[in-house]
């Protein structure tokens, strides 16, 4: 028999309000924090976690305290952003989900609470019964008729007296007459039936749920000349099982409904559910996630911060808000934020964990992107500056030259000349910072490479040089620029690639640090000495910034390129691609 289900003891209330307090003050913390940073958009799905705590264990007293939350966030988006009526409609929009949020959870809290009770009320009876024998005994024959019965058997199958139950064969008292041959048969192979689950039926007609327990009683010859045993009414307890699940199973309904990753794990740190994101995360569906740890899921350096947080937290209960990294199914690496709290059982012993991950890495990519280009930008307007200033000072020592040897033609045809020479350079540098005035602007985003190569060739004369692509489903992360980095590196092999290049190939190829994509030609090749210099600004003899601009837009995303042929074997530029800065889809690309 199941034991009933109780309320804990006192101090399972102590640590219900100090995590709810403490898991209310740190969103109240964080709102405040992403408000004052101007950020409206990722925080709130925080308020889900307090608000399913508050309206689950409190109820009714929680869910006026759900409406307060809700109201102070309403208000902390009128305070931080004034007159902007989009964003404070949509807190307004939230805060009304948050109120029906918590009305649906306190009221299915209430249902669940109640029938906890019956059901606890219900199992105690069983004890009782049990204990008293006032199940159902009884002895009956092989054939099927009754030999003896207590007066509980009456009152179980709904007669009136004895002498009218006596005269029922066995066989008519099951809902279905046919199981009654296969419970026999169970019991000859088992020597014995114990719970046997069958549906029997009372003299109304009534189906109800019993738990049969018998063994044959045999004559010397080892023939069976009766059954006895007991037989237990559970439909009650059936009935209240079913509601249960039934509650349990919209509370998950729920749960799935929220989109950032929700997990719970046991005390040892077994998984022991999840939601519909937290399955899309790991790549697994929940039935199998049930029972693994994060070993099982993640690489062992991440699994090792996971663990001894989670350690920590089960150690001293309370809750847990740590900024971490987590590798999502696809391979793609995310930064994200862990906010957890570990739950007790009846007796007030942490019995496992509740977490809710929340996804910062497009925050933190805008942030990272905009410094290395504001950066790299100050850099270049420095240098181009100060390029351009020495170009004009230039220029006007030629002219100031050119005034004073205005009787000399020769002289003042030469001076005329480097004048231009000055003018051009001066044109070039301002050509270039119009490229590079967009590096950086736009964040960096997943980019399908072989659509960026097509892009880029359908802007070049190929002649008739055969590009090769070998790329397939492959995905990197990158500043928008990328298409000008591959532009540039097929432009220098048609330029540069002389009368024996006849074909480009572009390749990947992943290694134990990352992903290479190689840029390759069986064009003459680059001399070593070249080579040292290839990416310095400047250099070359077109305008000497392509290769140069290529290598900043790639650092951007951490990416680097290097030219590692052989001297006459044609060019080969190596991008280097970090680990979590590629994928691959399951979509072909050429």
């Amino acid at each position: 028999m199941n034991g009933s289900q109780e309320d804990g003891p006192a101090v399972t209330e102590a640590v219900w309000m100090v995590s709810i307090i403490a898991i209310t003050v740190a969103v109240i913390a964080i709102t405040i924090f992403f408000l004052s940073a101007g950020t409206t958009t990722i925080f709130m799905h925080l308020y889900y976690l307090p608000i399913v705590l508050l309206a689950y264990h409190y109820r009714k007293k929680g869910f006026y305290w759900c409406v307060l939350l809700s109201l102070l966030y309403l208000s902390l988006v009128m305070v931080f952003a004034p007159g902007n009526t989009a964003v404070i409609g949509d807190a307004g929009i939230r805060a009304a989900i948050f109120i029906g949020i918590a009305a649906l959870v306190a009221y299915l809290s209430g249902r669940l609470f109640r029938m906890n009770e019956v059901l606890a009320e219900s199992e105690g009876k069983y004890r009782a019964f049990f204990t008293t024998s006032a199940d159902c005994v009884f002895i009956t024959t092989p054939d099927g008729k009754w030999v003896d019965f207590n007066d509980a058997a009456v009152s179980l199958f709904g007669y009136d007296r004895r002498e009218e139950l006596m005269d029922v064969r066995i066989s008519s008292l099951y809902a279905n007459p046919a199981e009654r041959d296969a419970h026999i048969h169970h019991i000859s192979e088992k020597g014995y039936s114990r719970e046997y689950p069958v549906n029997l039926r009372k003299k109304d007609g009534t189906i109800i749920s019993t738990l049969i327990t018998s063994v044959p009683r045999r004559d010397p010859e080892g023939n069976i000349i009766c059954f006895q045993g007991t037989i237990r009414d559970i439909t009650d307890r059936k009935k209240a099982e079913e509601r249960l699940n039934q509650q349990f199973r919209f509370l998950q309904r729920l749960i799935d409904t929220i989109p950032n990753p929700v997990f719970y794990k046991d005390r040892n740190g077994f998984y022991t559910g999840c939601n519909i994101a937290f399955e899309a995360y790991v790549g697994l569906p929940r039935d199998q996630l049930v029972g693994r740890s994060v070993y099982d899921i993640a690489p062992k350096d991440l699994a090792d911060i996971y663990y001894a947080n989670d350690k920590k937290l089960l150690d001293n209960a309370g809750t847990q808000t740590y900024e971490s990294r987590v590798k999502y199914a696809d391979g793609s690496i995310h930064d994200v934020i862990f906010n957890k709290a570990a739950f007790t059982d009846l007796e007030g012993n942490v019995d496992g964990l509740v977490g809710v991950i929340l996804d910062i890495t497009k925050r933190k990519n805008a942030e990272d992107a905009l410094r290395q280009a504001n950066k790299k930008l100050n850099l270049l307007s420095s240098i181009t500056r100060h390029d351009i200033n020495n170009q004009l000072l230039s220029l006007k020592g030629f002219l100031e030259l050119s005034k004073e040897s205005l009787d000399d033609p020769a002289k003042t045809s030469g001076y005329i000349i480097k004048e231009e020479r000055a003018a051009d350079a001066i044109e070039r540098q301002i050509a270039f910072t119009k490229e590079y005035q967009d590096l950086g602007v736009q964040a960096p985003a997943w980019q399908k490479v072989g659509d960026v190569i097509r892009k880029t060739t359908a802007t070049l004369l190929m002649r008739d040089i055969r590009l090769v692509a070998d790329l397939a489903g492959l995905e990197v992360y990158a500043d928008p620029l990328l298409e000008k980095v591959f532009y540039n590196l097929i432009d220098n092999a048609l330029r540069y690639g002389g009368a024996r290049m006849t074909e480009i190939r572009i390749s990947s190829a992943v290694t134990d640090d990352g992903l290479i994509i190689a840029v390759e030609d069986d064009g003459t090749g680059i001399s070593a000495e070249n080579r040292k210099r290839l990416f310095e600004r400047g250099f070359g003899q077109h305008t000497g910034l392509g290769l140069f601009l290529s290598r900043e837009i790639l650092a951007i995303t951490g990416i680097t390129v290097a030219e590692t042929s052989e001297p006459g074997n044609g060019a080969r530029f190596e991008i280097h691609v970090p680990e979590g800065g590629y994928r691959f889809t399951s979509r072909n690309q050429t």
